[in-house]
């Protein structure tokens, strides 16, 4: 995760919000390796509330989909399945060499999700 990226998109959507005020913003100082934030002119309630917001912004952010993982809807897996076995129709030599590994992927995809992810 680039650090960097992410302090400069949670800012500012602050300021997009009216949390805070762009001169509020510009006073902001990442610490201890980007794990909070501190500023010598807000009061310490506010920085706990900013802090609080970058926490659980970081944790979304880790959560929501892990590097080198993409989303893709689960009808449109099933598309690809169903294109696969309308090759195995035209082809049945498809399904024993390339095509048949590639539709039990996707199956296996498919069937992987969890009911809470439903």
């Amino acid at each position: 995760m680039d650090i960097q990226k992410e302090k400069h998109n949670y800012l500012a959507m602050l300021v997009a919000e009216d949390a805070i005020t762009q001169e509020q913003c510009s006073n902001l100082s990442l610490y201890n390796g980007g794990n909070y934030f501190h500023s010598d002119f807000l009061a310490s309630s506010k920085i706990d509330c900013i802090n609080w917001g970058w926490s659980a912004w970081l944790k979304a952010k880790t959560q929501a989909v892990p590097e080198g993982f993409v989303l893709v809807p689960k009808d449109r897996l099933a598309k690809a399945v169903d294109g696969i076995e309308a090759l195995f129709e035209e082809d049945c030599t498809l399904a024993l060499g390339q095509l048949l590994p590639i539709q039990q992927d996707l199956n296996a995809m498919m069937e992987a999700q969890g009911p809470a992810n439903d």
